[in-house]
């Protein structure tokens, strides 16, 4: 967690730590990420951040945050069972309070310093603005990010944390170089594109590649979650920041395609999570600074 410089392969070294939120129906936070990340052959230690029946947006949701001291008593209990000393990397979404980003901030100093660790900075969204105190934005920018190898926020949230207007995906480039992590994605990048096509910006301190598939008319929940997990497992396989985004776009496609219900259909789906690129519906290279992909 050095968030210095380039990722490193880390692959076979133990399970995935992820703290993100917990759904009982639906596929968003674990029951996308974790799913995923399981799919593709890695444990997964799961900490949640919430114990909901759907997810925010569900009519009729019940359940609730987790309080800050029940998710540093879970990390204290995966610590005290010596899950620790073997995990691979850190993946967070969803904290959900500063509180509970606060008790995730603390909890890093017990990690082994090769661990990995993805900061996914759920803050909101273009079409809704922030829908977590500020409060929670300012902690992901004093304390987690300065410590993540990898961060992937949406293009809002990383206008949000560098205080930045972003009209193009080069400004793109620029304020992801200066967030903190050697590793950026950039998701949901519709800035300086054609209306018919969305992208993930892949940025490290000598490249950057944007990759685009065409837009399709549902917006899914747990997207995003899911395409963390995507790119963390890219990661853990060896891949360069540019092959991981495309692999990621190239499976997002796939799967968010499969239906017209505004659902991630990973189920009935989950042979694309596996499947070669060159299967897959094809991504468009629109932007690349660097060495050249090597693909997946």
């Amino acid at each position: 967690m050095t968030g210095s410089a380039p990722v490193a392969t880390i692959a076979g070294r133990g399970p995935v730590l992820a703290i993100q939120s917990f759904v009982a129906a639906g596929r968003v936070g674990h029951r996308a990420g974790s799913f995923a990340l399981e799919r593709l052959g890695h444990e997964v230690v799961q900490i949640p951040t919430t114990l909901l029946s759907g997810h925010a947006a569900t009519p009729g949701v019940t359940g609730h945050r987790l309080a800050a001291t029940d998710v540093a008593s879970l990390l204290d209990g995966v610590a005290a069972a010596g899950l620790l000393t073997n995990i691979s990397a850190l993946l967070t979404g969803y904290l959900g309070s500063p509180e509970t980003a606060v008790a995730v901030a603390d909890f890093l100093a017990r990690l082994p310093a090769e661990t990995l660790f993805l900061c996914d900075p759920v803050l909101g969204d273009t079409d809704s603005g922030l829908y977590l105190p500020e409060a929670v934005g300012r902690l992901y920018r004093e304390r987690l990010l300065k410590r993540a190898d990898i961060a992937v926020p949406n293009a809002f949230e990383l206008g949000w944390l560098t205080g930045r207007a972003l009209q193009t995906p080069g400004a793109m480039v620029s304020a992801a170089r200066s967030l903190g992590p050697a590793t950026v994605y950039v998701t949901s990048v519709a800035q300086g594109l054609p209306a018919d096509r969305l992208g993930i910006l892949a940025v490290t301190p000598s490249t950057a590649a944007l990759v685009t598939t065409p837009r399709l008319p549902v917006d899914p929940k747990g997207a995003g979650d899911l395409c963390a997990a995507l790119l963390l497992a890219a990661h853990l396989q060896g891949a360069s920041a540019a092959d991981a985004a495309l692999r990621a776009a190239a499976v997002l496609q796939a799967i968010i395609a499969r239906n017209k219900t505004g659902a991630l259909d990973l189920v009935a789906g989950q042979a694309l999570l596996t499947a070669q690129v060159a299967a897959l519906p094809a991504p468009r290279i629109e932007r690349l600074e660097g060495a050249p992909m090597r693909g997946l």
